[in-house]
């Protein structure tokens, strides 16, 4: 009888945890090659300072005003008409920035919403540490900053190894549940898994951010005249399926 448990005890401990849910694959919302409107929303606004921002089919366009006099804009882009999802990825490849301190990421469950607008932003952090990563909840109708840091990622010792990787990256952000991970990589290289320990990570999110939105990306800190372009930009919506739970074996007496 003890030699029984014990081996159930070692076959349990052998296998993986299950899951609550397995992602099911991937539905386009939005795909390279597919040029649509886009719709602006902003988190901040420094004074009058405005973005032109555009799409066409190899990804989206952003031009800062060149009256424009400050550089604390920040901006969340989605395509214009986009369904609300709760679970859902971003990507683009950060390629031509014009601009020395222009901050990119992918933003994950926006809503406007009589103009008050929520977010999700998963950003590389532009300010001391490059080498960081950011994970915000963005809410405009907060009193005082409309901002709130849920976690930081350093990725020093992990992506960036061989010291600042050269342009262009890849970057895919994505909210499953109440978990928010990103991955990146050289645009050289091939695209990694997610959990990949030297290209990925994650942060767990509020309860109260498990909610839908739109996928999309975000933008900010362009002073007068810079530019930026996210190259092959995708968006993606996922579907739960909570009955693919894997069975433990039963071991064999």
């Amino acid at each position: 009888m003890l030699a029984a448990l014990v081996a159930a005890l070692l076959v349990a401990l052998a296998l993986p945890s299950a899951p609550s849910g397995a992602l099911a694959p991937r539905q386009p919302l939005w795909g390279t090659g597919d040029p649509r409107q886009v719709q602006v929303s902003m988190l901040t606004r420094d004074g009058d300072d405005r973005y032109a921002i555009g799409s066409d089919a190899a990804g989206i366009r952003v031009l800062a005003d060149g009256a424009n006099g400050g550089s604390n804009s920040r901006a969340v882009v989605s395509r214009e008409g986009s369904p609300s999802v709760v679970d859902g990825e971003s990507c683009a490849s950060w390629g031509d920035r014009r601009g020395d301190i222009i901050q990119l990421g992918a933003a994950l469950r926006v809503t406007d919403e009589g103009g008050r607008v929520r977010a999700i932003t998963v950003t590389q952090n532009i300010w001391v540490n490059p080498f960081t990563f950011n994970v915000h909840t963005w809410d405009t109708d907060r009193g005082g900053l409309p901002v709130q840091l849920v976690g930081q990622i350093d990725m020093r010792y992990r992506f960036f190894h061989d010291g600042f990787v050269a342009f262009p990256w890849s970057f895919c952000a994505r909210a499953v549940g109440a978990r928010v991970e990103f991955k990146i990589w050289s645009s050289s290289e091939p695209e990694p898994g997610w959990g990949d320990p030297e290209h990925s990570d994650g942060v767990d999110l509020p309860p109260e951010w498990v909610r839908a939105g739109r996928v999309g990306w975000y933008i900010g800190h362009l002073r007068a005249g810079d530019s930026v372009s996210l190259e092959s930009a995708t968006a993606w919506a996922y579907r739960r399926q909570q009955s693919m739970v894997p069975r433990r074996r039963t071991p064999r007496r």
